[in-house]
């Protein structure tokens, strides 16, 4: 979920699938109404949710940075600031994980699921800066509902 220069929920979302069929069943929603509101639905690719979060939060851009697979715990150079969580309750959602970081402003939350579509009960929450990701630490074995929460930082220093 992208969110604004303030921290609101801009209204825009971006979803990876676990497969090019489960994008393409994606695709054919565009239109669609999820409650009330109206969606528009488009392809996209890592480099343009990168510009279009960076482009949301930041003032003029400096140096890119990169989306990086890692393992938890796991800190490569040129990677973005977020911390790996492990333990979601399953139907926990985007705005559970950012309850459960507040007040640190959340950039992005990245779901994961399983082939099947249905949450694993991971995701990756990034934040804009090194000093978030590394507060957002304190919240390791935290609660939501009645699951505790693995955290595992996957940041270095700006």
């Amino acid at each position: 979920m992208v969110r604004d220069a303030k921290g609101r929920i801009s209204g825009e979302a971006f979803v990876r699938f676990c497969s090019p069929q489960d994008a393409a069943e994606a695709l054919k929603r565009d239109r669609d109404l999820i409650g009330h509101r109206y969606i528009e639905v488009f392809p996209s690719r890592t480099e343009e949710i990168r510009t279009s979060t960076k482009r949301r939060r930041d003032p003029p851009p400096g140096p890119p940075q990169t989306d990086r697979t890692t393992r938890p715990g796991q800190s490569p150079v040129g990677a973005q600031h977020y911390v790996h969580m492990r333990g979601i309750p399953f139907q926990a959602s985007g705005e559970d994980v950012v309850k459960f970081f507040s007040p640190l402003p959340v950039a992005r939350i990245l779901l994961e699921c399983g082939p099947d579509g249905r949450p694993s009960g991971g995701a990756d929450v990034f934040f804009s800066c090194h000093g978030d990701a590394t507060a957002a630490m304190s919240r390791d074995r935290g609660n939501i509902g009645e699951r505790y929460i693995e955290l595992f930082l996957n940041s270095v220093a700006d």
